[in-house]
């Protein structure tokens, strides 16, 4: 009884609510219903243990009370055979985190609590007017664990502010390093400027009070940056960031004039950067027009002549480099590579066949709306050039390729084919050559 009503007596005793996890320096209550010889209070000690009276050494922290508590059941069954054991926190140690501030009053230590994050703790601290121009810093074991601005903590951007606190972290508020640069050029007000870290070429040029527009006009500008001996070229919308002694150069670049022509969405004569690529000036002249082609571009400058394939591109693949000069005419040529479809389809037509895609037969006749009411995707034909010129043809059962995915029933296309869709019954295949023959001669002949 003696134990049992000690048992009861310490399961009722005064405790400090259950927390999530046992940590170093709690006080611990072990009580044993068969044995109050084995009953004791312990320390956490520094290597996450305590040592006690029939279970021995027991690491518990890091563990919930609950599993502390089977952990020392466990142990205990050594010396006895089915003991029951109760496991209390009599008192946590407490922790803390401690914030504080370079520019006036802080919070100083705050207990830790599960859930505390750098964005709480910011709440306790007197927030400058210029939030912009304060950092935060998150120091852990002595070393920098995290760093952002203030006005991005305090407003939720970016996930810093949400960096969950340990006891002994250090949060520190500070004003921003800053350092020197120069912004000089077609600015409004040129001059040195004190920035933040993380500064790009383009804030510094908003610092300077944007673009002169009296100056350039309506001409783009260009944006540079010289580091030491370097120069840099900023593109439109690059994020460039700075450092200590940079200087951005904002210019107006040398202009020359163009003249873009064929197939194209707007051809004229255009006004661009000096250096401006072949394909940059086919993309200001709004691109090019269903039927015009990258292939062979034709380029005349100075009374020579020269064919320039950027067809590559359209795959997104490099091509090799070439300038525009003042003065070139630049031809963008139509893009010949065509197929017919005919017979019966809902809509015959002649299809152009856009540079870097693959055609085939299933898309052709998907390309004249599919067969019309007489035909039939179980014979269809296809009819090719030759080497020597003469008209071969291929029949196929497209109907299988459709139902069972057999490839060798859908082939590819190439430019100047014809396929004609047939009846399920068929055609005699020499009536089918004629047809196909006549096709491709009057696709020839009338070629746009």
């Amino acid at each position: 009884m003696a134990a049992l009503s000690a048992f009861l007596l310490a399961c009722l005793a005064s405790q400090v609510p259950a927390p999530a996890t046992i940590h170093v320096g709690d006080k611990l209550s072990v009580v044993v219903a068969e044995d109050e010889k084995l009953n004791g209070e312990y320390t956490v000690l520094d290597d996450g243990a305590i040592t006690g009276v029939g279970f021995g050494r027991v690491v518990v922290a890091g563990k919930t009370v609950e599993q502390a508590r089977l952990l020392i059941r466990d142990a205990l069954k050594k010396v006895l055979k089915s003991p029951t054991v109760s496991l209390v926190v009599k008192e946590q140690k407490k922790r803390f985190v401690f914030v504080t501030s370079l520019t006036g009053a802080a919070p100083g230590p705050l207990e830790f609590q599960d859930g505390l994050d750098v964005r709480r703790v910011m709440t306790g601290i007197v927030v400058p007017e210029q939030a912009d121009q304060y950092e935060v810093r998150l120091f852990r074991k002595g070393q920098l664990a995290g760093k952002d601005f203030l006005d991005r903590i305090l407003t939720g951007v970016g996930e810093f502010g949400s960096t969950g606190l340990k006891p002994d972290d250090v949060v520190t508020l500070a004003e921003v390093a800053k350092y020197r640069v120069y912004v000089s050029g077609k600015v409004k007000a040129p001059g040195e400027f004190r920035v933040r870290e993380g500064t790009d070429a383009l804030q510094a040029v908003a610092l300077a009070g944007g673009t002169d527009e009296a100056a350039v006009g309506e001409v783009s500008t260009s944006v540079q940056v010289r580091r030491g001996a370097t120069l840099f070229e900023v593109a439109p919308n690059e994020r460039f960031p700075l450092e200590a002694g940079d200087t951005v150069i904002v210019a107006v670049p040398e202009q020359i004039k163009v003249s873009v022509g064929g197939d194209v969405q707007t051809p004229g004569l255009w006004t661009v950067r000096k250096g401006t690529e072949l394909l940059a000036a086919i993309q200001r002249s709004g691109g090019l027009d269903p039927d015009g082609s990258l292939r062979d571009v034709l380029v005349i400058r100075k009374g020579e002549a020269y064919l320039v394939d950027l067809s590559p591109a359209q795959d997104g693949k490099l091509v090799n480099p070439f300038p525009v000069e003042d003065g070139d005419t630049v031809y963008v040529q139509r893009n010949e590579d065509r197929l017919t479809i005919l017979g019966f389809v809902k809509e015959p037509k002649t299809v152009t066949m856009k540079e870097g895609r693959e055609y085939r037969l299933a898309e052709a006749v998907s390309e004249g709306g599919g067969p019309d009411a007489r035909g039939s995707y179980h014979r269809v034909y296809l009819g090719r050039k030759d080497q020597n010129g003469k008209i071969q043809v291929e029949e196929y059962r497209l109907d299988a390729f459709l139902k069972d995915g057999d490839i060798t029933q859908n082939p590819v296309l190439q430019a100047g084919d014809v396929v004609m869709v047939g009846e399920p019954k068929g055609f005699k295949l020499a009536d089918v050559t004629t047809v196909l023959s006549n096709a491709l001669l009057i696709n020839t002949l009338f070629k746009k």
